[in-house]
């Protein structure tokens, strides 16, 4: 066998300032009250509602994304140009005009972009400060090492470094790895900035620096220096509700000292293929969701307790099992149910009915955005249900739940719901943030949906191009056919979204010709907007853009003043987004 040196990993040349937390980092958070949920929640709804339709510097970024954290003077403007029109027409519009944010096909656009970030926010994917980097042993106890000198160190225990905070003046973040399962794993970093460690690791722009007398390694899950990566944040919510605690380690097993050779390899790859790290996680989750289920000073939530620290353990063994030792499996009764009346040499008839009682066989409600399937049975148990409800009392299945005095039949249809509800809508921690993000973003979508102001019509349409009512009315014939015929066949609208498509192409998906007409494309555009956006103005306005969008980007630009302007990087900018600076600056555009 011969070897091979490489690289798997490496640090970015400039850490990111932002980040999006995971369900494992806040499900372990004392969230136990509404107030803690949206402000933990609130820069991630606001990120979005101003992409959407407040702010045009945000929409812009995040459209462009990379491009504008490039100087414009490095950038010919032949090759500007070459994106610019390679970017879609709605995009181009808004480059050209701010206030086209205010068009609610533009804003019903970027809530569709955002589409993936919105349901990724669901499941606890919130906007943060922070990054994720790599963990590094304290180089400077390991020279101490090295030469045979007494180990000091330049950091003591609960202290540590890391260049990227210490730019910012922040001096205390917590920091997390996943797989995640425990509370004690939210670990509070102490970071040091002083002339010594400033000048030692003054190269060292990533990655933190961790002392070598403390247990933060078993307090991120046994985790070491080859290569781990950890999230760090100074998210105030996160720092002030952590539970901290000791860490949960186990003893390992060690494994026999061998030559590898390819077997090894290729039998360590099918160990590892079957793993149930994520399953373990999975049921770790369930386990947190059940919490709100019982008082906490009962057995079953101090049983709920436990067995999340055992979770800990348990994914540690599934690691080692890739490794080819035999380790323990993880428990079968918490996730299958056992008939009390047969009791077995494990347990006894109380012991089975108890742990039937905790059994961990539904998932929490914010988890139907992560299974598809379940969320169909989810809703079609809830439509059931409502409609049983409605029946019944004349009322709707959330009233009914929220209802104090119950009756014996309202209480037992309560109960059926539950028992046979796919998940568990329990409070807590992910729950109630799911909850409160769809009550957000729905928000933001029925304020994208109101009518464009007048004002839009007047960006788009060019008052120089003259158009005639017979030209009207043969757009309006073809209107109706787009209309007719979009209706037919939806999937035509992800055809007309294929990238390099021009005019000619699209005509011919619809059989619509254009050319009878006029031949002037920004006419056509013209004719389309009058159509659209004042003959019909509450219709959806696809027709315009998808047909005429190049048409219309020309309009704007003949009505525009040329003074284009994007939001370029500037550390000392005014515009902060994804904690970066921007300002406004000239660009030059040639719409031809």
């Amino acid at each position: 066998m011969t070897g091979h040196w490489g690289v798997t990993k490496f640090t970015p040349k400039e850490d990111k300032t932002s980040v999006f937390t995971n369900y494992q980092f806040l499900q372990v958070l004392n969230l136990d009250t509404p107030e803690k949920i949206e402000e933990l929640c609130k820069p991630t709804v606001e990120w979005l509602d101003k992409i959407i339709s407040q702010d045009s510097d945000y929409a812009l970024l995040y459209l462009l994304g990379g491009l504008c954290d490039k100087p414009l003077d490095e950038m010919e403007l032949d090759d500007f140009m070459n994106v610019f029109n390679s970017l879609e027409a709605p995009v181009r519009a808004l480059i050209l005009n701010r206030d086209m944010l205010g068009d609610n096909y533009i804003k019903t656009k970027l809530a569709r972009c955002l589409n993936t970030k919105i349901n990724e926010s669901y499941l606890g994917k919130l906007l943060v400060n922070g990054n994720f980097q790599f963990m590094i042993s304290e180089p400077y106890s390991l020279c101490e090492h090295i030469y045979g000198l007494p180990i000091k160190g330049l950091l003591n225990e609960f202290e540590h470094y890391s260049q990227y905070w210490n730019n910012r003046n922040v001096d205390t973040v917590v920091a997390m790895r996943a797989p995640l399962t425990w509370r004690s794993e939210v670990n509070t970093l102490h970071l040091q900035n002083n002339d010594k460690v400033n000048e030692w690791y003054k190269y060292l722009y990533s990655g933190i620096i961790y002392n070598v007398w403390g247990m933060d390694c078993m307090l991120h899950a046994d985790s070491d220096f080859d290569g781990d990566i950890i999230f760090s944040t100074d998210n105030e919510i996160m720092l002030r509700n952590s539970f901290g605690g000791n860490p949960i380690t186990y003893q390992k097993k060690p494994t026999e000292k061998k030559y590898i050779d390819t077997k090894d390899l290729y039998k360590a790859d099918l160990l590892s293929f079957d793993s149930k790290i994520g399953y373990i996680t999975n049921c770790s989750t369930t386990l947190y969701s059940m919490l709100p289920l019982f008082d906490k000073d009962s057995i079953e939530y101090n049983t709920i307790m436990h067995r999340l620290k055992e979770c800990r353990v348990a994914q540690g063994n599934e690691i080692d099992r890739a490794k080819g030792l035999v380790v323990k499996d993880f428990p079968e009764h918490w996730t299958k149910w056992q008939n009390p009346d047969k009791p077995n040499d494990k347990f006894t008839k109380e012991e089975i009915e108890f742990n039937n009682k905790l059994l961990i066989e539904k998932r929490p409600y914010f988890m139907k955005y992560l299974y598809p399937k379940y969320k169909v049975e989810y809703n079609e148990h809830r439509k059931r249900y409502d409609y049983l409800c409605y029946r019944l009392y004349g009322i709707h299945i959330d009233e009914l739940l929220n209802l104090e005095n119950k009756t014996e039949e309202q209480i037992e249809l309560a109960e059926k719901y539950s028992r046979f509800n796919p998940f568990l809508e329990t409070d807590c921690p992910m729950n109630n943030i799911c909850r409160y993000m769809e009550k957000e973003v729905a928000e933001i979508k029925i304020n994208a949906k109101k009518k464009s102001p007048d004002y839009i019509f007047d960006i788009l349409f060019n008052k120089n191009i003259e158009i005639t009512e017979d030209q009207i009315k043969e757009m309006e014939k073809v209107y109706k056919r787009y209309k007719k015929r979009n209706s037919q066949n939806k999937n035509m609208k992800n055809t007309l979204k294929a990238e390099g498509e021009n005019l000619q192409v699209r005509e011919e998906l619809f059989d619509l010709n254009f050319d009878y007409i006029s031949d002037d494309i920004q006419r056509l555009a013209n004719l389309a907007v009058y159509v659209n956006y004042y003959l019909y103005p509450s219709s959806s306005k696809n027709f315009c853009w998808d047909l005429f969008g190049d048409g219309i980007v020309l309009n704007i630009y003949d009505n525009s003043n040329h003074n284009f302007k994007l939001p370029i990087l500037d550390e000392n900018g005014s515009i902060e987004y994804m904690g970066k600076k921007y300002e406004n600056k000239g660009v030059d555009i040639e719409c031809l």
